[in-house]
């Protein structure tokens, strides 16, 4: 059974709960433990590597035993436990050090980006369904709201890539109202975006590509979200209806699925 990724921060949670009262005892020499938890799998050590994908969200965590102060890999001062939240697109070392009466001890992580696998693309086919788990509501100036939720399989034996999403705006909102739109993929890592500023229009007529460039191993299965970016003011458009629909994707890949993929409504205030 998988482990979720909150379960696996509570226990490293507390494992700094059971660690740091022993920082009372000034005169014993400082140690340090350093735990990363991913998305995927969840390690605590010392020291150590742990390899990550590119655009993955992981925590990594610190915590000390005895160390009276402590610092991070840039000088700058710490509290003796703590964690960040990172999103981490290249191999990068989190170092601490910590310090109690002249003692110094160093505790190290190094997230790995790993290289990407090459697989040759080919014709293969990729199976596109919804998945109801979103609810539409009330959207606001400048908030990013998602509007499709999309399951993608390529079910064939090649490589491929998804290069985006055509979607339709289908509510009585006027597609002025939105001005950028993303795509967010299971992993939590933007894979592609467009216009975001204002005055963008990512829209031709009512419809438009929510760019994204995926590339599928042969039977890979991945999720994506669909997010619009609102205008900064919408007062001309109050009390009107976005109502984004998936009517299809970009790629040479043959494609299987019930278009169009209904999408959330958002109420535009």
């Amino acid at each position: 059974m998988t482990t979720s990724p909150l379960v696996r921060f509570g226990f490293f949670a507390a494992v700094l709960f059971l660690v740091s009262p022993f920082a009372a005892h000034a005169a014993e020499p400082p140690a340090c433990l350093v735990g990363v938890v991913t998305k995927d799998t969840g390690k605590v050590f010392t020291q150590g590597t742990v390899p990550v994908q590119k655009g993955e969200l992981v925590y990594v965590l610190w915590v000390s035993a005895n160390g009276i102060t402590a610092v991070n890999a840039v000088g700058s001062y710490i509290a003796p436990s703590g964690f960040v939240r990172e999103m981490i697109n290249t191999t990068t070392t989190y170092t601490y050090r910590f310090f109690s009466g002249g003692t110094e001890v160093v505790c190290s992580a190094t997230l790995e980006v790993a290289a990407p696998v090459v697989v040759p693309e080919g014709p293969t086919t990729l199976r596109v369904s919804n998945v109801p788990l979103l609810s539409g509501g009330v959207a606001y100036p400048g908030a990013s709201v998602p509007v499709a939720y999309v399951q993608v399989v390529n079910t064939g034996k090649n490589a491929t890539t998804l290069r985006g999403f055509w979607i339709e705006q289908n509510g009585s909102a006027s597609v002025s109202s939105v001005i950028g739109l993303t795509t967010i993929d299971d992993k939590g890592g933007l894979r592609g975006a467009t216009g975001g500023t204002p005055g963008a229009t990512p829209f031709v007529g009512r419809k438009a590509l929510a760019p994204t460039e995926a590339v599928f191993a042969p039977g890979q299965m991945r999720l994506f979200t669909v997010r619009a970016t609102m205008a900064p003011v919408l007062s001309a458009y109050r009390n009107t209806q976005l109502n984004i629909d998936v009517t299809g994707i970009e790629t040479s890949a043959a494609v299987t699925g019930s278009f169009p993929i209904r999408g959330t409504t958002w109420v535009l205030q």
